[in-house]
């Protein structure tokens, strides 16, 4: 999968030193509003439930929190998040986090639930992006482009989908019939990045409430 492709490639120092990883996953959960059986609008019941369980950055960007530690093998040691909001729930429909790793390493996650999602013809933006002291390498669902580009070359490779679902069921498999879970998230692994995914969102709904009350 493209995750283990970015990963080799900075194991093997194709792109020196790490500094930081980008990953943004912005899209528009299916739309906010959908239309009933009288042809009247009404908000998405997908759209409410995944707000008021903790909007995109605990419904969605966990994973991305997830990616980033295993590919870097680091815990984070703080982090914090600024959110945007379309509607009035108390979680943003866009927030970004910030994340700082052990070694000085930084991170960014960008999700949103309301990218495009009024649009006629809504789009998507899915990337990853590992910056470092000699190059970057960097995929984007949009295209399946997973490339590298460094001083001294640039390399080109198949994309695929984010996800490898085989390798996923493969290495349940594995780690039902010998305890190891290799490359998946454990449970201890889910609860940590629960946590961070929940703190950021906190600090942003936190912050615009004081900017509310200074206004």
């Amino acid at each position: 999968g493209v995750s283990r492709q970015l990963k080799s490639w900075l194991e093997a120092g194709l792109i020196g030193e790490l500094r930081h990883i980008r990953m943004v996953y912005l899209w528009n959960l299916h739309g906010q509003f959908i239309q009933g059986a009288d042809g009247t609008w009404m908000e998405s019941e997908l759209w409410r439930g995944r707000m008021l369980e903790g909007g995109p950055l605990v419904d969605c960007g966990v994973h991305q929190i997830d990616l980033i530690r295993w590919m870097t093998g680091r815990q984070v040691v703080d982090c914090d998040g600024f959110g945007a909001w379309m509607g009035e729930y108390d979680a943003p429909d866009h927030l970004t986090s910030h994340l700082q790793l052990e070694g000085g390493i930084s991170a960014s996650v960008e999700v949103s639930f309301s990218y495009t999602h009024t649009a006629k013809d809504p789009r998507s933006l899915y990337t990853y992006e590992l910056i470092g002291t000699g190059g970057v390498a960097r995929f984007d669902r949009e295209g399946y482009l997973l490339e590298l580009r460094s001083g001294d070359r640039t390399l080109t490779v198949p994309g695929t989908g984010e996800k490898d679902f085989d390798g996923m069921y493969a290495q349940l498999a594995h780690f039902i019939r010998t305890g190891e879970p290799g490359d998946l998230a454990t449970p201890a692994d889910a609860l940590e990045v629960s946590r961070i995914a929940l703190k950021c969102t906190d600090n942003a709904r936190k912050r615009r409430l004081s900017v509310v009350k200074r206004a």
